[in-house]
């Protein structure tokens, strides 16, 4: 009977694990990422998972169920001149926002609740 319930249990993590669209290997609990000396991709806070894809250009929250919260493309939303090769190079989880430096020198702040961007400037 012990291994019908741990066969079971271990069944539903495999469909759970499933489920969830982003690689949970690629995620911590630190409150800052910086790209170039990482592997991570997202930042567990409050349970929402705030992970950056792979071509460093969108960020998405992500509920513990795997479910979509909000989603920023930065490649759509931040289309002037830039310096520097367009991507995420690091994020920092600061109470209720993310703060992100896109490309060189370009700051930008997301509300971690609603999505919303807010673009700082640059140096």
């Amino acid at each position: 009977m012990k291994n019908i319930f741990l066969f079971l249990v271990l069944l539903g993590n495999i469909l759970v694990q499933d489920k969830i669209p982003y690689d949970v290997t690629k995620v911590t609990t630190k409150k800052e990422l910086n790209f170039y000396h990482t592997d991570k991709r997202g930042i567990k806070y409050k349970d929402v998972v705030y992970y950056v894809e792979n071509d460093l250009n969108v960020i998405t929250a992500y509920q513990q169920s795997g479910k979509l919260k909000w989603k920023v493309n930065f490649t759509e939303k931040f289309t002037s001149e830039v310096i520097g090769e367009r991507k995420i190079r690091y994020i920092n989880i600061d109470k209720d926002k993310l703060h992100v430096t896109y490309t060189k020198h370009d700051y930008f702040e997301i509300d971690l609740k609603t999505g919303k961007l807010f673009y700082w400037g640059s140096d």
